[in-house]
Protein backbone atom coordinates (compact mmCIF):
# COMPACT_ATOMS: atom_id res chain seq x y z
CA UNK A 1 0.00 0.00 0.00
CA UNK A 2 2.93 2.32 0.90
CA UNK A 3 6.27 2.91 -0.59
CA UNK A 4 8.70 1.06 1.62
CA UNK A 5 11.86 1.42 -0.26
CA UNK A 6 12.03 5.20 0.58
CA UNK A 7 12.81 7.70 3.87
CA UNK A 8 10.28 8.37 6.15
CA UNK A 9 10.44 10.78 9.04
CA UNK A 10 10.05 9.08 12.24
CA UNK A 11 10.37 11.57 14.78
CA UNK A 12 11.90 14.66 15.78
CA UNK A 13 15.65 14.59 17.39
CA UNK A 14 14.87 15.57 20.93
CA UNK A 15 12.03 13.13 21.43
CA UNK A 16 14.22 10.55 21.96
CA UNK A 17 16.30 10.16 25.00
CA UNK A 18 16.77 8.24 27.78
CA UNK A 19 13.33 6.58 27.81
CA UNK A 20 12.35 4.31 24.47
CA UNK A 21 10.05 6.17 21.93
CA UNK A 22 7.39 4.01 20.48
CA UNK A 23 5.82 4.91 16.94
CA UNK A 24 3.96 2.65 14.29
CA UNK A 25 5.47 3.70 10.67
CA UNK A 26 3.40 2.03 7.23
CA UNK A 27 1.89 -0.22 9.91
CA UNK A 28 5.35 -1.73 11.25
CA UNK A 29 5.27 -1.28 15.07
CA UNK A 30 8.62 0.60 15.77
CA UNK A 31 10.96 1.76 18.86
CA UNK A 32 13.66 4.03 18.64
CA UNK A 33 15.89 4.61 21.09
CA UNK A 34 19.59 5.97 21.63
CA UNK A 35 22.50 3.24 21.92
CA UNK A 36 25.77 3.15 22.41
CA UNK A 37 27.73 6.82 22.41
CA UNK A 38 23.91 8.00 22.34
CA UNK A 39 23.17 7.36 18.41
CA UNK A 40 19.69 6.85 18.01
CA UNK A 41 18.32 3.36 16.88
CA UNK A 42 15.20 2.31 15.45
CA UNK A 43 13.66 -1.84 15.97
CA UNK A 44 11.25 -3.87 15.33
CA UNK A 45 9.16 -2.94 19.10
CA UNK A 46 7.67 -6.39 18.76
CA UNK A 47 9.61 -8.89 21.02
CA UNK A 48 9.90 -12.40 19.57
CA UNK A 49 9.73 -14.41 22.80
CA UNK A 50 5.78 -13.56 23.71
CA UNK A 51 5.06 -10.61 21.49
CA UNK A 52 5.89 -7.68 24.15
CA UNK A 53 5.86 -4.16 23.52
CA UNK A 54 9.68 -3.34 23.57
CA UNK A 55 9.17 0.28 23.43
CA UNK A 56 8.04 -0.28 27.82
CA UNK A 57 11.47 -1.77 28.47
CA UNK A 58 14.63 -0.18 29.73
CA UNK A 59 17.29 1.13 28.06
CA UNK A 60 20.75 -0.88 29.40
CA UNK A 61 24.25 0.28 28.86
CA UNK A 62 23.11 1.01 25.12
CA UNK A 63 20.69 -1.80 24.77
CA UNK A 64 17.00 -2.65 25.03
CA UNK A 65 15.41 -4.87 27.29
CA UNK A 66 12.08 -6.54 27.28
CA UNK A 67 10.15 -4.98 29.91
CA UNK A 68 8.16 -8.69 30.43
CA UNK A 69 11.23 -11.16 30.69
CA UNK A 70 14.42 -8.98 30.01
CA UNK A 71 15.49 -10.35 27.09
CA UNK A 72 17.87 -7.75 25.84
CA UNK A 73 18.61 -6.70 21.93
CA UNK A 74 21.14 -4.64 20.83
CA UNK A 75 21.34 -1.72 17.79
CA UNK A 76 22.02 -4.25 15.45
CA UNK A 77 18.54 -6.04 16.51
CA UNK A 78 20.51 -8.95 18.21
CA UNK A 79 19.57 -10.55 21.21
CA UNK A 80 22.49 -10.75 23.89
CA UNK A 81 20.79 -11.31 26.73
CA UNK A 82 18.18 -14.09 28.33
CA UNK A 83 18.58 -13.06 31.95
CA UNK A 84 16.23 -17.02 32.72
CA UNK A 85 19.03 -19.04 31.52
CA UNK A 86 23.11 -19.27 32.50
CA UNK A 87 25.04 -17.01 30.65
CA UNK A 88 27.66 -19.54 29.93
CA UNK A 89 24.28 -20.83 27.29
CA UNK A 90 24.78 -19.56 23.76
CA UNK A 91 21.82 -17.40 22.45
CA UNK A 92 22.12 -18.60 18.01
CA UNK A 93 22.89 -15.38 16.24
CA UNK A 94 19.83 -16.22 14.19
CA UNK A 95 17.91 -14.59 17.49
CA UNK A 96 16.92 -10.95 15.89
CA UNK A 97 14.99 -8.40 15.71
CA UNK A 98 14.24 -6.27 12.32
CA UNK A 99 16.42 -3.04 12.29
CA UNK A 100 15.37 -0.20 10.48
CA UNK A 101 18.43 2.09 9.39
CA UNK A 102 17.94 5.83 11.07
CA UNK A 103 19.74 8.71 10.14
CA UNK A 104 19.42 11.81 12.25
CA UNK A 105 19.57 15.16 10.14
CA UNK A 106 18.33 18.31 10.42
CA UNK A 107 17.07 17.95 14.02
CA UNK A 108 14.66 14.84 12.73
CA UNK A 109 15.06 10.98 12.44
CA UNK A 110 14.42 9.90 9.66
CA UNK A 111 13.98 5.57 8.76
CA UNK A 112 14.34 3.00 5.99
CA UNK A 113 11.01 1.22 6.42
CA UNK A 114 12.61 -1.75 4.37
CA UNK A 115 14.35 -3.79 6.50
CA UNK A 116 15.41 -6.46 4.44
CA UNK A 117 16.79 -3.98 1.70
CA UNK A 118 19.52 -1.86 2.90
CA UNK A 119 19.19 1.57 1.74
CA UNK A 120 20.74 2.52 -1.39
CA UNK A 121 21.38 6.34 -0.58
CA UNK A 122 21.46 8.55 2.59
CA UNK A 123 18.15 10.97 3.46
CA UNK A 124 18.62 13.74 0.58
CA UNK A 125 20.07 16.82 2.21
CA UNK A 126 17.66 19.81 1.94
CA UNK A 127 20.07 22.60 2.11
CA UNK A 128 17.73 25.16 3.07
CA UNK A 129 16.79 23.35 6.31
CA UNK A 130 20.93 24.18 6.94
CA UNK A 131 20.58 28.61 6.48
CA UNK A 132 23.69 30.08 8.41
CA UNK A 133 22.50 32.12 11.51
CA UNK A 134 18.76 30.28 11.40
CA UNK A 135 17.35 29.24 13.85
CA UNK A 136 15.02 25.69 14.08
CA UNK A 137 11.67 24.59 15.60
CA UNK A 138 9.41 22.04 15.73
CA UNK A 139 6.20 21.44 17.52
CA UNK A 140 5.03 18.34 18.74
CA UNK A 141 4.36 15.57 16.49
CA UNK A 142 0.57 15.14 15.72
CA UNK A 143 -1.02 11.74 15.62
CA UNK A 144 -3.99 12.69 13.26
CA UNK A 145 -7.14 10.24 12.33
CA UNK A 146 -7.50 10.54 8.07
CA UNK A 147 -5.14 8.83 5.94
CA UNK A 148 -1.92 10.14 4.36
CA UNK A 149 -2.98 11.17 1.44
CA UNK A 150 -5.38 14.33 2.48
CA UNK A 151 -2.66 14.98 4.84
CA UNK A 152 -0.02 15.35 2.00
CA UNK A 153 -1.87 17.05 -0.42
CA UNK A 154 -2.53 19.61 2.02
CA UNK A 155 0.59 20.72 2.63
CA UNK A 156 0.69 20.75 -0.98
CA UNK A 157 -2.01 22.95 -1.79
CA UNK A 158 -2.33 27.01 -1.58
CA UNK A 159 -5.89 27.12 -2.36
CA UNK A 160 -6.52 26.00 1.72
CA UNK A 161 -4.87 29.19 3.22
CA UNK A 162 -7.61 31.85 3.23
CA UNK A 163 -9.96 29.30 4.37
CA UNK A 164 -8.16 26.87 6.87
CA UNK A 165 -5.63 29.31 8.31
CA UNK A 166 -7.57 32.70 9.23
CA UNK A 167 -6.10 32.11 12.94
CA UNK A 168 -2.75 31.63 11.62
CA UNK A 169 -2.19 33.95 8.99
CA UNK A 170 -4.91 36.12 9.27
CA UNK A 171 -8.38 36.77 7.83
CA UNK A 172 -9.28 38.06 4.05
CA UNK A 173 -6.20 36.54 2.34
CA UNK A 174 -7.18 36.30 -1.32
CA UNK A 175 -8.40 33.23 -2.72
CA UNK A 176 -7.03 33.41 -5.95
CA UNK A 177 -4.30 31.27 -6.69
CA UNK A 178 -2.13 32.06 -9.88
CA UNK A 179 -0.45 29.63 -12.12
CA UNK A 180 2.66 27.67 -10.81
CA UNK A 181 5.19 26.47 -12.83
CA UNK A 182 6.37 23.06 -11.79
CA UNK A 183 9.79 21.14 -12.29
CA UNK A 184 10.60 17.47 -11.76
CA UNK A 185 14.18 16.39 -10.24
CA UNK A 186 16.39 14.51 -12.34
CA UNK A 187 16.01 11.15 -10.62
CA UNK A 188 12.21 11.76 -9.90
CA UNK A 189 12.43 11.99 -6.39
CA UNK A 190 10.81 15.51 -6.04
CA UNK A 191 9.80 18.54 -7.50
CA UNK A 192 10.10 22.46 -7.02
CA UNK A 193 7.38 24.62 -7.41
CA UNK A 194 7.21 28.49 -8.43
CA UNK A 195 4.99 31.14 -9.24
CA UNK A 196 5.61 34.35 -11.55
CA UNK A 197 6.10 37.66 -10.07
CA UNK A 198 2.16 39.05 -11.64
CA UNK A 199 0.97 35.36 -10.29
CA UNK A 200 2.34 35.74 -6.78
CA UNK A 201 1.14 39.57 -6.85
CA UNK A 202 -2.95 37.93 -6.17
CA UNK A 203 -2.20 34.27 -5.34
CA UNK A 204 -3.38 33.54 -2.04
CA UNK A 205 -0.95 33.65 0.71
CA UNK A 206 0.62 36.28 -0.78
CA UNK A 207 0.66 38.23 2.13
CA UNK A 208 1.73 35.15 4.38
CA UNK A 209 3.53 36.10 7.39
CA UNK A 210 3.18 35.91 10.91
CA UNK A 211 0.06 36.63 11.83
CA UNK A 212 -0.81 39.27 9.19
CA UNK A 213 -4.03 40.88 10.72
CA UNK A 214 -5.04 42.82 13.94
CA UNK A 215 -2.70 43.78 16.51
CA UNK A 216 -0.15 40.43 15.47
CA UNK A 217 0.58 42.86 12.55
CA UNK A 218 1.76 45.21 14.71
CA UNK A 219 3.70 43.24 17.00
CA UNK A 220 4.94 41.63 13.84
CA UNK A 221 6.64 44.69 11.90
CA UNK A 222 7.93 45.62 15.62
CA UNK A 223 9.40 42.04 15.76
CA UNK A 224 11.22 43.06 12.12
CA UNK A 225 9.33 40.64 10.65
CA UNK A 226 8.12 42.20 6.68
CA UNK A 227 6.04 40.85 4.06
CA UNK A 228 7.03 37.93 1.32
CA UNK A 229 8.92 38.84 -1.73
CA UNK A 230 9.41 35.43 -2.96
CA UNK A 231 8.19 31.99 -2.03
CA UNK A 232 9.30 28.23 -3.66
CA UNK A 233 7.39 25.06 -2.48
CA UNK A 234 9.89 22.04 -2.22
CA UNK A 235 8.76 18.47 -2.46
CA UNK A 236 10.69 15.06 -1.61
CA UNK A 237 9.03 11.69 -1.57
CA UNK A 238 7.73 10.22 -0.11
CA UNK A 239 5.87 12.89 2.12
CA UNK A 240 8.17 16.02 3.13
CA UNK A 241 7.22 19.65 1.72
CA UNK A 242 8.99 22.41 2.32
CA UNK A 243 8.24 26.48 1.53
CA UNK A 244 10.94 28.21 1.42
CA UNK A 245 10.10 32.20 1.90
CA UNK A 246 12.20 35.14 0.89
CA UNK A 247 11.57 38.36 2.53
CA UNK A 248 12.04 42.24 1.71
CA UNK A 249 14.62 42.90 4.04
CA UNK A 250 16.66 39.82 2.35
CA UNK A 251 15.98 37.55 5.58
CA UNK A 252 14.45 34.09 4.93
CA UNK A 253 12.47 31.28 6.49
CA UNK A 254 11.56 27.68 5.59
CA UNK A 255 8.89 25.32 6.48
CA UNK A 256 9.01 21.83 6.42
CA UNK A 257 5.77 19.60 7.05
CA UNK A 258 6.82 15.81 6.81
CA UNK A 259 3.57 13.31 6.34
CA UNK A 260 4.03 9.92 7.73
CA UNK A 261 1.50 7.32 7.48
CA UNK A 262 1.33 5.29 10.46
CA UNK A 263 -1.63 3.35 9.25
CA UNK A 264 -4.18 3.31 6.69
CA UNK A 265 -6.28 5.41 9.13
CA UNK A 266 -3.81 7.13 11.44
CA UNK A 267 -1.34 9.94 10.22
CA UNK A 268 1.89 11.41 11.58
CA UNK A 269 2.41 15.05 11.12
CA UNK A 270 5.98 16.33 11.68
CA UNK A 271 6.03 20.53 11.60
CA UNK A 272 8.95 23.20 11.88
CA UNK A 273 10.58 25.95 11.13
CA UNK A 274 13.91 27.29 9.60
CA UNK A 275 14.54 31.32 9.96
CA UNK A 276 16.56 33.75 9.94
CA UNK A 277 13.95 35.87 10.77
CA UNK A 278 12.72 37.71 13.90
CA UNK A 279 15.45 36.31 16.07
CA UNK A 280 14.02 38.16 19.31
CA UNK A 281 12.31 37.67 22.20
CA UNK A 282 9.28 39.15 20.77
CA UNK A 283 9.81 36.83 17.07
CA UNK A 284 10.21 33.24 19.21
CA UNK A 285 7.05 34.36 20.52
CA UNK A 286 5.11 35.21 17.18
CA UNK A 287 6.76 31.93 15.81
CA UNK A 288 5.32 30.18 18.55
CA UNK A 289 1.93 31.31 18.35
CA UNK A 290 2.14 30.76 14.90
CA UNK A 291 3.05 26.79 14.31
CA UNK A 292 0.66 26.46 16.94
CA UNK A 293 -2.23 27.17 15.23
CA UNK A 294 -1.16 26.14 11.62
CA UNK A 295 -0.54 22.88 13.14
CA UNK A 296 -4.19 22.64 15.15
CA UNK A 297 -5.53 24.15 11.42
CA UNK A 298 -4.04 21.99 9.11
CA UNK A 299 -4.59 18.73 11.16
CA UNK A 300 -8.32 19.99 11.97
CA UNK A 301 -9.17 20.32 8.35
CA UNK A 302 -7.28 16.78 7.22
CA UNK A 303 -9.51 14.96 10.13
CA UNK A 304 -12.88 15.70 8.93
CA UNK A 305 -13.13 14.95 5.08
CA UNK A 306 -16.20 12.12 4.83
CA UNK A 307 -13.81 9.86 2.08
CA UNK A 308 -10.62 9.87 4.00
CA UNK A 309 -9.02 6.54 3.51
CA UNK A 310 -5.39 6.19 2.79
CA UNK A 311 -5.59 7.29 -0.26
CA UNK A 312 -8.22 10.11 -0.11
CA UNK A 313 -11.31 10.83 -2.39
CA UNK A 314 -11.60 7.76 -4.69
CA UNK A 315 -12.68 10.10 -7.67
CA UNK A 316 -11.23 13.72 -7.60
CA UNK A 317 -11.87 16.51 -9.72
CA UNK A 318 -8.71 18.70 -10.28
CA UNK A 319 -8.47 22.49 -11.40
CA UNK A 320 -5.20 24.12 -11.71
CA UNK A 321 -4.30 24.80 -8.22
CA UNK A 322 -4.20 21.21 -7.95
CA UNK A 323 -0.94 21.26 -10.12
CA UNK A 324 1.57 20.49 -7.28
CA UNK A 325 -1.39 17.34 -5.57
CA UNK A 326 -1.03 15.77 -9.56
CA UNK A 327 2.61 16.43 -9.89
CA UNK A 328 2.97 14.45 -6.31
CA UNK A 329 0.45 11.71 -7.61
CA UNK A 330 2.86 11.40 -11.00
CA UNK A 331 5.72 10.64 -8.81
CA UNK A 332 4.41 8.39 -6.17
CA UNK A 333 2.87 6.10 -8.46
CA UNK A 334 5.92 5.85 -10.44
CA UNK A 335 7.57 4.63 -7.09
CA UNK A 336 5.24 2.12 -6.27
CA UNK A 337 5.19 0.76 -9.54
CA UNK A 338 9.13 0.79 -9.32
CA UNK A 339 8.34 -1.90 -5.79
CA UNK A 340 5.93 -3.51 -8.24
CA UNK A 341 2.89 -2.54 -6.26
CA UNK A 342 -0.54 -1.14 -7.79
CA UNK A 343 -1.45 2.07 -8.02
CA UNK A 344 -4.14 2.27 -5.46
CA UNK A 345 -6.37 5.28 -7.17
CA UNK A 346 -7.60 5.82 -11.12
CA UNK A 347 -5.21 6.72 -13.33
Amino acid sequence: MFLRRAWYVAGVSTEVGSIPLYRQIIGDHVVLFRGALGVAQALSAICPHRGQNLALGTVVNGTLQCPWHGWTWNGEGRCVAIPSQPASKPIPDAVRIDRYPLVEQHGLLWIWMDPAHNPESVPRRIELLEAPGSRRRYEKPACARGGWMNHIENTLNGAHLSFVHTRSMGPNLPTLVGEESVSLKEDMSGFEASQSDNARACSAGSELNIINAGPMKWLSRFAGIVPVKKRTSHFYLPGVTVVHQEFENGKTESLIGAVTPATAELTWFFLGSVRTRGLSILGDALQRRFMKHLLAEDVGICETPLTNGPFGHPKPLNVGADVKMLAFRRLYARALQAEDQPIPWPH
